[in-house]
């Protein structure tokens, strides 16, 4: 019996050693949302570890059901992003509409990260952001404010 409950101990151990990189994986792709403060500012943090992005990617705030960001009238929109290491990104924000979208900036930034601001307009305004790594990047987190 002893044999048999060793080989099982064995056997449950082996398959949490497999299976914990792939969940670390997982936790760090979802970002979590460290500070809030409605209308004033939103910030993700990946946790436990930074994210490794291939391809484009959105960067969502999930107080949206479309993952976009709102920006109200009269409020400029400060994004911003930030790198592990030093990093060629390109960062493209659109202005969502009705009957589609139009391009803020589609622009590669360099360094340890982003910051992009887009001036107040007179009406509320929903913006798509999306990071497409040039190079290997990690990212810290991101977030936006709202002046």
């Amino acid at each position: 019996m002893k044999k048999i409950f060793k080989k099982i101990m064995v056997l449950a151990l082996a398959t949490a050693l497999f299976l914990m990189p792939a969940s670390t994986a997982y936790a760090a792709s979802n970002p979590t949302l460290v500070v809030y403060v409605p209308g004033v500012v939103s910030y993700y943090d990946y946790r436990p570890d930074s994210y490794h992005p291939t391809g484009s990617n959105q960067l969502i705030d999930i107080t949206d059901a479309d993952g976009d960001w709102v920006v109200p009238a009269n409020k400029s929109f400060l994004f911003l992003v930030d790198f592990e290491n030093y990093a060629d990104c390109r960062l493209t924000i659109l202005r969502m509409h009705d009957s589609g979208f139009d391009v803020v900036v589609n622009s590669v930034f360099k360094g340890y990260g982003i910051r992009y601001n887009i001036p107040s307009t007179t009406s509320d305004a929903k913006y798509r952001v999306l990071v497409t790594p040039q190079a290997d990047t990690y990212i810290y987190g991101y977030g936006a404010y709202w002046d």
